[in-house]
């Protein structure tokens, strides 16, 4: 990245380099631990934190925010870097500044809800989500294809469960939330039978309402035992019913529409 820097109108020489990484950078201006600074990087301001004088007064490091908290400077570097042109898109009466998600798996516990969009999604999905928290498949359960360049994963619905998914998501949205529409993938417990499913998919739905845009419901898994024996007709729609049910009453409550409920099929 280039850089060019300023404090009490002294200046970096202009396109100075500066590594990669954005947690601490090391600059040779006259500075005290707690000064605050100013960079420009390509027309985009942002502050930083002196947080240590390295030996000698030959640099210092910093630790930049933008105020809303200390990663802020991360993602609006990441925009700048890996932003999306807008493609505006609207579907299921969602407004999504383009098309483009990230699909469930990747973000399963919910940590980076503010994150994903500064790398250019136009939406995301968090989970697959379980109403019981549960390991997953045994390890190893990923594997990597040099032949045909390609990962394959047999994870298993890994993830926290509902009620611990409850709790981090309500922390991360009183810090920062995405700017983007969220869905909430949401798989079927191990330990819950094929005939009691429709009660683990609405049960995470009810708990996680709140956080969701749209809900996705996943029968597609090949690493749940008989998971996809649930795509057939009557059992997707006792599930389908459930759900609708959990979505039709949470809306009532809060005097809103019902949010999009999708399903997640395979052949």
């Amino acid at each position: 990245a280039l850089l060019q820097w300023s404090y009490e109108g002294k200046s970096s020489s202009p396109g100075s380099s500066a590594p990669a990484l954005p947690d601490n950078w090391a600059f040779v201006l006259p500075v005290k631990v707690g000064d605050q600074v100013e960079a420009d990087l390509g027309g985009a301001f942002f502050s930083a934190t002196v947080t240590k004088v390295l030996p000698g007064g030959q640099g210092y490091d910093v630790q930049f925010f933008d105020g809303d908290q200390e990663s802020g400077m991360d993602r609006s570097m990441l925009k700048l870097m890996y932003g999306s042109p807008s493609v505006p898109t609207d579907c299921f009466g969602i407004h999504f500044d383009n098309p483009v998600g990230l699909a469930a798996g990747m973000d399963k516990k919910g940590e980076n809800v503010p994150n994903w969009e500064s790398l250019g999604f136009g939406w995301m999905e968090i989970g697959g989500i379980t109403l019981h928290g549960q390991d997953g498949n045994p390890k190893p359960r990923m594997f990597r294809s040099t032949k045909h360049s390609a990962l394959i994963n047999r994870m298993g619905f890994n993830n926290p469960g509902s009620e611990q998914m409850v709790e981090n998501l309500a922390k991360q949205k009183s810090k920062k939330w995405a700017s983007i529409p969220v869905g909430v993938n949401l798989g079927k417990s191990k330990i819950t039978p094929n005939e009691e499913a429709e009660h683990d998919y609405a049960g995470t739905m009810e708990r996680l309402w709140e956080f969701a845009d749209l809900f996705v419901v996943n029968v597609s898994s090949p690493n749940t035992p008989n998971l996809r024996e649930l795509q057939a007709g009557s059992e997707l729609d006792r599930n389908q019913t459930a759900c609708i049910e959990v979505n039709s009453r949470n809306a009532q409550a809060e005097d809103g529409g019902p949010k999009p409920l999708q399903v997640k099929l395979s052949q």
